[in-house]
């Protein structure tokens, strides 16, 4: 009983020092608010991966106030440097992704500058003492749209293994289900995305409140990741029979979102109700609670503002240029052609498109950008690069002699597949992915370069056959460009 009462009068003669993370999280507001209202407009897209975010934000908030107040413990010297160190670097690294508009790196930043600024005012292993809270954010940021592409592959997979099992009638071709009634696209909308992350934020919020340990949490959030996406499973094949049953005329097959959380709830109340409880006795309950100094406060919020500091005063515009003349005289510029694969061009705003036809197989599209604000990315968002409903991917591969990656495509339900050779060409350094490029415009922003494009060459395929297809592309794709 001392040591409560002792506690609880600390808390009253300092009613700040006693709700301080809450200030910080207000401090974070402020200092990073355009990282905050990026997702801020994410959350509020009901029908997006993140419509949970704000939920996930105020269940924090909400055990943060409850863990309150956090208790002091002196470290060493040589501690708080170190952690005034690494606060002052992540905040560093904070401005240059903000600089360079790579929001991913953005959030991921905070999230551990978050903590780090915990740990320096109240003491590395204060702040390791609610890891598990301060790591719950994580479930709000959209790290996890990079499952999407898996996400469908692995639902059309698993999908079309069961369609197969019942004997139902029936073509699988890719993320297509044509049944004699319709076809069925698993889509990105269908990749059970929102189902995995909801209930892995449902698992780790069960696992936090009953305290567990980490091995336990990791199989709690290992079962809940596989009823989220069993869930996704069973939601797409009953839609197949229903839409098989009812010659596709069923309401259900144009309105099914209501009926994927019903399925999905019942399959996770169980779960939620039968999870074991383990009673341990909270983090600091039985510490006398002992509030930082005031140079522990303000020196990590001093330092923490040197990101927000060097954004407010430097700025950098992008430097506008004309595009040169890349081209290479022997290849005669036509109006857009009718590519045999229509392309997907991202829409920015800032687009320039040149194509050219270098031969009667070969078609040649260039999709080129460059920044017009400091708020664009030099990398645009790029989803898909071509309409994935209709088409579908029967081999890839990177070359190792030249840029690009080598695809052969084919319509769906049709024969004659299109072999096609793209790369991406950022600032004047070549990747042969998305992923590459993004992380090839850190390296161009910081030379100052402003260009973007998007080399494709595609040629139809004879006989069935893309060997020659595809050595013709190579050919080419030395004679797009003069030599500089």
């Amino acid at each position: 009983m001392e040591v409560k009462n002792s506690a609880h009068k600390t808390a009253i003669h300092h009613p700040f020092l006693a709700y301080l993370p809450l200030f910080v999280v207000a401090i974070f507001c402020v200092f990073f608010f355009d990282t905050f209202a990026i997702l801020y407009n994410r959350w509020i897209k009901w029908d997006e991966s993140l419509s949970h975010g704000l939920l996930v934000i105020g269940v924090f908030l909400f055990f943060l106030f409850k863990t309150l107040p956090w208790t002091a413990r002196p470290q060493a010297t040589w501690v708080y440097i170190v952690s005034y160190v690494l606060i002052a670097i992540g905040s560093s690294l904070w401005f240059l992704s903000h600089t360079l508009n790579i929001s991913i790196i953005e959030q991921l930043i905070l999230l551990s500058l978050f903590a780090l600024t915990l740990g320096a005012i109240y003491g590395p292993s204060s702040a390791f003492t609610h890891r598990f809270l301060l790591a719950l954010p994580i479930f709000a940021i959209p790290v996890w749209d990079q499952l999407t592409n898996f996400l469908v592959d692995l639902s059309s997979t698993v999908v079309g293994k069961l369609v197969r099992l019942v004997d139902m009638p029936a073509v699988i071709d890719g993320n297509s289900i044509f049944i004699p009634y319709g076809h069925i696209l698993i889509a990105d909308g269908c990749s059970g995305l929102r189902y995995l992350v909801i209930a892995l934020a449902m698992g780790y919020i069960i696992g936090y409140m009953n305290r567990y340990s980490e091995k336990r949490m990791l199989v709690v959030l290992s079962i809940a990741g596989l009823v989220g996406l069993i869930a996704n499973w069973i939601r797409i094949f009953l839609l197949i029979i229903v839409g098989y049953q009812s010659e596709m005329q069923s309401s259900l097959m144009a309105d099914h979102e209501y009926f994927g959380w019903i399925l999905f709830g019942v399959l996770c109340i169980p779960l939620i109700y039968f999870a074991p409880v383990v009673h341990k006795p909270l983090p600091d309950s039985t510490v006398t609670k002992t509030f930082p100094r005031a140079p522990h406060i303000i020196l990590p919020i001093a330092v923490l503002a040197i990101g927000p500091a060097l954004s407010f005063f430097f700025t950098p515009q992008p430097k506008i240029t004309p595009w040169t003349d890349l081209l290479s005289a022997e290849l005669i510029p036509t109006t857009p052609p009718n590519m045999p694969i229509p392309l997907l061009s991202p829409e920015n705003g800032y687009r320039e498109n040149a194509y050219v036809q270098a031969s009667k197989n070969i078609y040649v599209q260039l999709d080129r950008y460059q920044r017009n604000r400091a708020d664009e990315k030099l990398v645009p968002y790029i989803p898909h690069l071509f309409d994935k409903d209709t088409w579908i991917t029967l081999e890839s591969y990177s070359l190792s002699d030249t840029p690009g990656k080598i695809s052969v495509l084919r319509k769906k339900n049709g024969k004659e597949p299109v072999a096609q050779l793209q790369w991406f060409d950022v600032g004047g350094y070549q990747s042969s992915s998305v992923g590459g490029a993004k992380l090839l415009q850190i390296l161009a922003l910081m030379k100052d370069k402003n260009h973007f494009m998007i080399v494709t060459l595609q040629s139809a395929c004879e006989s069935g056959s893309c060997e020659e297809s595809i050595a013709l592309l190579k050919k080419h794709a030395s004679l797009i460009f003069k030599e500089s």
